[in-house]
């Protein structure tokens, strides 16, 4: 069986310095499950995770995000089924969108494969 992973999307960096990571494929908390679509706006929901300020530490996001923590519990580490909208929100709110990150770890990844 031959099968292949949708590459994971990199860290978003916002204007004010938070990241946070927005993904969705047949592997994560999303709508609809699967990985035929190319970018995660083209998704009606996504999975939302890991999201930092500059220092690393964890950000509260909108006490609406509740709905998509499990256990219902702000902070989270991993938001499912977040509406793409409501993340469009969120990176506006924060000053818009600054610049894609890739994560030291995926690097090394990358730089692995021939």
């Amino acid at each position: 069986m031959n099968f292949k992973m949708k590459e994971i999307n990199p860290r978003i960096m916002l204007k004010n310095g938070i990241t946070l990571s927005v993904q969705a494929s047949s592997f994560h908390y999303c709508e609809p499950r699967t990985d035929d679509l190319e970018h995660w706006e083209d998704y009606e929901s996504v999975e939302v995770g890991f999201i930092l300020d500059q220092v690393e530490k964890e950000v509260k996001p909108p006490q609406s995000w509740v709905l998509y923590a499990p256990h219902q519990q702000l902070p989270s580490d991993i938001y499912a089924d977040v509406p793409v909208s409501v993340v469009k929100d969120f990176i506006s709110d924060n000053g818009g969108f600054k610049k894609f990150v890739i994560e030291p770890f995926l690097i090394d990844i990358y730089e692995g494969e021939e």
